[in-house]
């Protein structure tokens, strides 16, 4: 290893975390003067009660969703349990403009917000929708993969937010805060049964006081699926019909602790979670979305005579043969993954008279196992194991004042240490065992990046009047990220001439420094208005392509390594309380530039994923909330969603069958605002004014809540909630067969409730069975002049119908 693995990083992440311990010298001896805690950074939540009045911490203080000068979705616990979501992914049902996917490799997710993600082809990248849970800042995708349970409250920050929420937020945030302890003894028990993919869900958490100053509550899940896809077969032995995927299991527990001495103004929350989760692999139900000509040529041509050709619940796959992954580092004869999450924050609060000072220490890591065959046919030509370990340590502190005067502030330091290593090691062409090693596959390749950050930010806020308040602020960051890839083995008849040999070390020392401000015009004519208008500015770090593939035309860390992306723009919005407060209305309207935006585009013509930065891209658009609560027994709600992301200035590779009337006619040598050109990849084609991946123009939701007394004691509960997402290109390179169609999902729930403790629900999800998800140009297929390449994807799950009954003590 040429950075080796990380001697000593666990002693020196419990060195920093012991510093950030220092904040508990400042606790107070009993009699001290105590003041409300919603002036110190305490838990996030998101409450609401029968008057519409809902708590959010978009700006690391307690605030009404009216009063804050900020675009939040609120996602309530009630929704979560009314649905049964248990899935992080679940959230976009509930927040128009928001798509969240598991990809099969490089990144392992992909979020896409406003129109605005991350390519996910490529491991190297950082999430430019970064995920905050308990208080810990993550930007990589496979955060997601921790299953969602025990939940206090969501909300989605929409817009740049790098003042509050660190570097790696440019296009929002998802925070996440898990339920906390109570005053007295409360738990709940469920269990659940998805009909359609023999699904079992058990969960139950209890909480309470263990002494006078300590609380704790223990949350934990058990979930096993059989699967809802079905191999329909294929013309090698190891692929066996009827096979069920995903067949994943997963296991949750999550541990919290606090403590707030008598008479005291000190509160400390301990939070620790792990989970584990395993299935039948990441490419799991891979199928061809979209055929092109389906050229004959079994195995060579890599046509599947099982294939459909459209997005189902049928897919085709296979196996290796036996001893094809004897000597294949991380892989098996079978699909599979294996991913372990843990994270734990430790949260400390300080208030004194005019001052609230809060730490905030978190840890996250990830370790991820898996192989499968990624051609999307049951040849299993394309296959690839791969590994990695991610470990983050970082440290906030933030002071908040809260003076009788007009001027207050909130200072803040925030450190970061990650480490990530990521091992890809590929099969992509049918070559007998080299008689030296015995293996089969072509390459192995070592990547890893260790980064550090530092930051330091604050915000002034001004109450002009009694209704205008001007608030501005800065965060300034300074990164570092030093980074290596290499190819540890390459076939000996392909290395030096096809691929780079093992010999040659590609190095790369990430150096950047960036000032994000952002200010903030509000007025507030009464407690039930808001209007703002903002200007707001983001960045996400650079760093080097992990996920290349290493060629003797790439000779340079050059070639693979990206620059910072950034952006600016305005935002205005107007929130509301009508009719009593009964009725919650928010909107915002907002024009966002991203310079260098970082892309990974499927190069046809190498068989690899190309980085590159996009010169620029415009996100613009409106989005509008309602929520009406009629009666305290039922309250309906809609959103809506208008977003136009174009590129403004980007040259991409071309698609496979791409021709030069078709426009791939750009020569790629010209500059830096695109992609690098090489022998073999000497055009590219011009993206500007065409929609970014992904990016959908509109986006809809709506549905309602509904209780009713049916008898003494048993109540009736009805909800429903429809999502709307209208047409995309799902390719990084605008392939034509990779544009996926609007659709349409709804959700429904009936619940029965005893004595508000027992309660059995039939819960229906993706009632329309619509298939969608995350689509990639296939690698490998033979391309015809004229004819767009083929269109792989893993479809998203189908319909689902779960009984489920719960007790609540």
């Amino acid at each position: 290893m040429i950075f080796g693995n990380r001697p000593g990083i666990r002693r020196r992440y419990l060195a920093a975390g012991c510093a950030a311990l220092a904040i508990l010298a400042l606790a107070p001896m009993p009699g001290a003067h105590a003041q409300a805690s919603d002036q110190g950074g305490q838990a996030d939540t998101a409450r609401q009660d029968f008057l519409g009045e809902i708590i959010v911490t978009a700006r690391r203080r307690a605030e009404t969703l009216i009063s804050v000068p900020v675009a939040v979705s609120a996602i309530s616990d009630e929704t979560l349990q009314n649905f049964g979501v248990t899935d992080i992914r679940s959230i976009a049902n509930y927040s128009p403009g928001l798509s969240m996917d598991r990809v099969s490799s490089g990144g392992g997710a992909t979020i896409t917000l406003r129109g605005i993600g991350t390519s996910p082809g490529q491991a190297g990248f950082e999430q430019t929708v970064s995920l905050n849970i308990d208080g810990v800042q993550t930007s990589r995708g496979r955060a997601i993969t921790q299953g969602l349970f025990d939940v206090e409250s969501i909300e989605v920050l929409k817009g740049p937010q790098a003042l509050f929420f660190g570097k790696n937020s440019p296009a929002g945030v998802i925070s996440i805060t898990s339920a906390g302890p109570t005053d007295t003894v409360t738990g709940y028990a469920r269990v659940g049964y998805e009909t359609v993919a023999d699904e079992i869900i058990t969960e139950g958490a209890i909480a309470g006081p263990l002494s006078d100053t300590v609380g704790a509550r223990l949350a934990v899940r058990y979930r096993n699926m059989d699967g809802w896809l079905r191999n329909i077969g294929g013309p090698v032995p190891t692929s066996v019909p009827g096979v069920r995927r995903p067949g994943d299991e997963e296991v949750l527990g999550r541990l919290t602790l606090t403590w707030k001495p008598e008479n005291s103004n000190f509160d400390a929350t301990l939070k620790l979670s792990a989970s584990d989760y395993s299935d039948d692999g990441p490419a799991a139900g891979q199928q061809l979305f979209y055929c092109g000509a389906r050229p004959a040529g079994g195995v060579s041509g890599m046509v599947d005579p099982y294939g459909e050709c459209k997005l189902d619940k049928y897919y085709s796959s296979a196996g290796l043969a036996d001893g094809v992954a004897d000597n294949w580092p991380y892989a098996k004869q079978q699909p599979y993954s294996d991913v372990k999450v843990y994270l734990a924050s430790l949260s400390a609060n300080y208030t004194m008279e005019n001052l609230a000072l809060t730490s905030v220490t978190g840890f996250f890591s990830t370790r991820s196992r898996y192989s499968d065959s990624f051609d999307a046919t049951s040849y299993y030509i394309i296959g690839a194991s791969e590994r990695e370990d991610f470990d983050s340590f970082s440290q906030e502190f933030r002071l908040l004042s809260s003076f009788d005067g007009p001027v207050n502030f909130l200072l803040g330091a925030y450190y970061g240490d990650t480490d990530l290593y990521f091992e890809n090691n590929s099969r992509i062409l049918l070559l007998p065992a080299d008689p030296a090693t015995g293996k089969y596959h072509t390459w192995e390749k070592p990547s890893g990046t260790k980064g550090k950050a530092y930051s330091v930010f604050g915000q002034l806020i001004w109450d002009v009047t009694d209704t205008v308040e001007l608030a501005g602020g800065v965060r300034y960051t300074r990164e570092t990220k030093d980074s290596y890839l290499y190819n540890s083995y390459v076939q000996p008849a392909l290395s030096g001439t096809v691929f780079l040999p093992p010999t040659s070390v590609l190095t790369d020392n990430f150096r950047d420094s960036n000032y994000s401000p952002e200010a903030t015009l509000s007025w507030r004519p009464t407690s039930e208005v808001t209007t703002y208008i903002a200007y707001k500015t983001g960045y996400k770090s650079g760093g080097l392509g992990l996920s290349a593939v290493l060629t003797p035309a790439s000779v340079t860390a050059d070639d693979f390594n990206f620059e910072a992306e950034k952006v600016k723009g305005q935002e205005v919005g107007v929130k509301a309380q009508l009719l009593d407060r009964r009725l919650t209305l928010t909107t915002a309207a907002y024009s966002y530039l991203y310079s260098n935006l970082q892309v990974n585009a499927f190069n046809a013509a190498l068989a690899s994923f190309t980085v590159a930065n996009a010169a620029s891209a415009r996100s613009k658009g409106f989005e509008l909330d309602a929520n009406f609560r009629i009666t305290p027994d039922f309250s309906i709600y809609g959103s809506v969603a208008y977003n136009r992301s174009r590129y403004k200035d980007y040259i991409s590779s071309c698609y496979g069958g791409q021709t030069f009337a078709m426009g791939c006619n750009v020569s790629l040598s010209a500059g830096p605002d695109g992609i690098t050109g090489t022998a073999d990849d000497s055009y590219g084609q011009e993206m500007a004014g065409r929609p970014l991946t992904r990016a959908a123009d509109w986006s809809l939701n709506g549905g309602f809540n509904y209780t009713v007394p049916v008898a003494d004691l048993w109540d009736l509960g009805l909800s429903g909630n429809a999502r709307y997402t209208s047409k995309i290109n799902g390719t990084d390179n605008h392939n034509p067969g990779g544009v996926l169609k609007g659709y349409w999902v709804l959700d429904a729930a009936a619940r029965l409730d005893f004595d508000r403790s027992w309660e059995i629900s039939l819960i229906g999800r993706n009632l329309t069975n619509e298939f969608y998800g995350y689509l990639q140009e296939k690698p490998g297929a033979p391309t015809t002049a004229g004819t767009p390449s083929q269109v792989m994807a893993i479809p998203t799950r189908g319909r689902q119908v779960m009984v489920q009954v719960g007790y609540t003590f």
